[in-house]
């Protein structure tokens, strides 16, 4: 049995084309939820002036806020992968570009 390495690829255009749809995903649900936030805010109280209306007006705008902030942090995390995937490919090809160096100055 012998001890060796696998055989590694990683394809440069393929982390360039996912970390920037990963980022222009991420982008697009960010304008969504910012739409979806606008049109809620411009919605008129529940029904009616009685306290009861009130309280359902609130604990809607309670639930929207909270819904609001975990698909906003859910938005940001897709755009951080994004960004740790192009930062991925640079590094590789860093990387590459050193192995390729010290190659060629030991040939």
């Amino acid at each position: 049995m012998s001890a060796g390495f696998p055989e590694v690829t990683v394809a440069g255009d393929v982390l360039l084309s996912s970390g920037s749809d990963l980022r222009a995903v991420a982008e697009e649900l960010r304008l969504r939820l910012d739409r979806l936030t606008a049109s809620a805010q411009s919605l008129t109280g529940v029904g009616g002036d009685d306290d009861i209306s009130a309280l359902i007006g609130e604990g809607y705008r309670s639930v929207h806020a909270m819904a609001v902030e975990s698909i906003g942090s859910a938005v940001d995390g897709l755009s951080r992968h994004g960004d740790g995937v192009l930062r991925m490919r640079t590094t590789y090809a860093a990387a590459e570009q050193a192995v390729e160096q010290a190659v060629a100055k030991a040939v």
